[in-house]
């Protein structure tokens, strides 16, 4: 009872609500509350009605049952409110999707079911010029772009669209079969190159018709993965030589 007492006072004075205005709000009556604590030690029975309205006035859960397990930290900061600047005054949630960026064969989209999202240092995103609402989180798996990202890890994706595409970053995309990827891309007068860090996959080509089939999510800005210095230069590779056309193409983004 004492427990339930404190977690009443606590929420009246955090809410900068008086006890007879909550209880007018709640049943009617501007007294319960004060009734509530005046009685604690006596005998009389408080209507479990008045202590759900109570309750739900204060935002506050009445309960009783067996115990409820733990949220995770990714479902805590989905409980958060985002409007409590105490909570999350220096950070942005970014959303987060159960989709796998194939770093390998191919990984189909249509498990791109929402998450709990990831919070950022608002500073971190500024420093990196991006913006929140432009980014999305997204799990990689395969193992074709070790040492830079591995089967597991979490990538930070920018989804603006980019003028130019450049060798030395990694990019989600959506391939000409529909599978969703991260490679590096090279780009050529006939279409792309999609490349691999790892030596044991080899080098794919997307020239003509199928480079106007791929479409590019965003660019790899951060992954979850803390890597050395010896990934910091793209491979060296060799360049297949296209069959040539005048067929134009363009980058298409989502």
């Amino acid at each position: 009872m004492e427990e339930l007492l404190a977690a009443i006072r606590e929420a009246l004075d955090k809410r900068g609500i008086s006890a007879a205005a909550a209880s007018e709000l709640a049943v009617g009556n501007p007294s319960a509350i004060k009734n509530l604590l005046n009685r604690r030690g006596s005998e009389r029975n408080h209507p479990i009605e008045n202590l759900i309205a109570v309750a739900e006035v204060l935002g506050l859960e009445l309960y009783l049952g067996p115990p409820r397990p733990k949220p995770s930290n990714h479902e805590k900061l989905a409980m958060l409110d985002k409007s409590d600047e105490s909570e999350l005054e220096d950070f942005d949630l970014i959303d987060r999707f159960d989709l796998k960026l194939s770093a390998g064969p191919g990984s189909n989209g249509d498990n791109a079911a929402p998450l709990s999202p990831v919070a950022f240092r608002r500073d971190w995103l500024r420093g990196m010029y991006l913006n929140a609402k432009d980014c999305v989180v997204l799990g990689v798996r395969g193992e074709s772009m070790v040492p830079t990202l591995h089967d597991g890890d979490l990538v930070l994706i920018d989804r603006r669209h980019q003028q130019t595409l450049s060798y030395a970053y990694l990019y989600a995309i959506c391939d000409i079969d529909g599978q969703t990827r991260v490679k590096r891309i090279q780009t050529l007068d006939e279409g792309y190159l999609l490349l691999s860090d790892n030596p044991e996959f080899g080098v794919e080509t997307r020239f003509s018709d199928d480079a106007n089939r791929v479409r590019i999510i965003g660019r790899v800005v951060w992954s979850s993965h803390k890597h050395g210095t010896e990934i910091a230069k793209p491979p060296q590779i060799e360049i297949p030589k296209p069959k040539r056309t005048k067929k134009p193409f363009e980058h298409i983004w989502l």
